[in-house]
């Protein structure tokens, strides 16, 4: 299995080098994802989410996150190619993960639980934007990729 260097919790980083490898033996079909998981003592869901990130096409699919700090993270929104704002993650609460934890501890003191599947927005950073039919949003991240929408009728 190779040896790998750890976090201060135990958990093992994997490179991105190891990533691509494993996703590649699925791939080809060297290994079923349970037979990687076995072999490698690595959750199946992990191996499915490198996988799902490789066929997605993004050049950082499977890229180590050990040194990906999010509160840094800057986003720049554009409304129609003309600037609105720039912003870093830590305009929520620090740290968007923190407004996640926040939840799920509001959740817990109602007794409900965020489940697998549910999708999280963590809070929004701009301004409000009030586009119309015909315009165009973009957010363009430092490290992230960008998205963007149309308005249509």
């Amino acid at each position: 299995m190779g040896e790998h260097r750890r976090k201060a919790d135990g958990r093992r980083v994997f490179s991105t080098d190891f990533k691509r490898a494993t996703v590649q033996r699925v791939v080809t079909g060297e290994k079923t994802v349970a037979e990687l998981s076995r072999e490698l003592d690595i959750a199946p869901s992990v191996i499915r989410s490198w996988k799902r990130f490789a066929e997605a096409g993004a050049t950082t699919a499977v890229q180590a996150h050990s040194a990906f700090d999010v509160s840094r993270e800057e986003v720049l929104y554009e409304h129609n190619g003309v600037v609105v704002g720039t912003y870093t993650a830590a305009e929520v609460m620090g740290n968007p993960l923190n407004a996640l934890v926040w939840l799920a501890n509001h959740l817990a003191t109602r007794g409900l639980a965020l489940e697998p599947g549910d999708v999280v927005m963590s809070d929004a950073i701009s301004k409000m934007l009030r586009p119309k039919v015909g315009d165009t949003i973009r957010a363009n991240f430092a490290h992230l990729g960008s998205v963007s929408i149309k308005v249509v009728p």
